[in-house]
């Protein structure tokens, strides 16, 4: 499906049924490596958000939170690199990574 749509941004549920949105993440990102992935998750530990990253998610948002989503969705549009509050040390992997860096 994506590469018929040809998305620019996707919002990834991270515990999605079937593949999951890890898996589907890397899927995509290999189907469509334009398209920018957005991970949301109930929960935020920090071996969730690494798996994300490292499976090609450039930003991370816990559900819920639809004022910081929308926020996040603005920001991954114009290409500005989402720094999450409390994961600074992910935010380096997150930069380092080329194939995930939103320049």
């Amino acid at each position: 499906m994506a590469t018929r749509l040809n998305p620019d941004i996707v919002v990834m549920d991270v515990s999605m049924p079937g593949m999951g949105g890890i898996a589907a993440t890397a899927v995509l990102r290999r189907t469509a490596p334009g398209a920018r992935v957005i991970a949301c998750s109930l929960g935020d530990d920090e071996a969730t958000v690494s798996q994300m990253i490292e499976a090609g998610a450039c930003a991370f948002v816990s559900k819920g939170d639809l004022q910081r989503l929308m926020s996040v969705i603005r920001r991954v549009a114009g290409k500005q690199e989402h720094q999450p509050r409390r994961k600074r040390n992910v935010s380096r992997t997150l930069r380092s990574r080329h194939d995930t860096r939103l320049d």
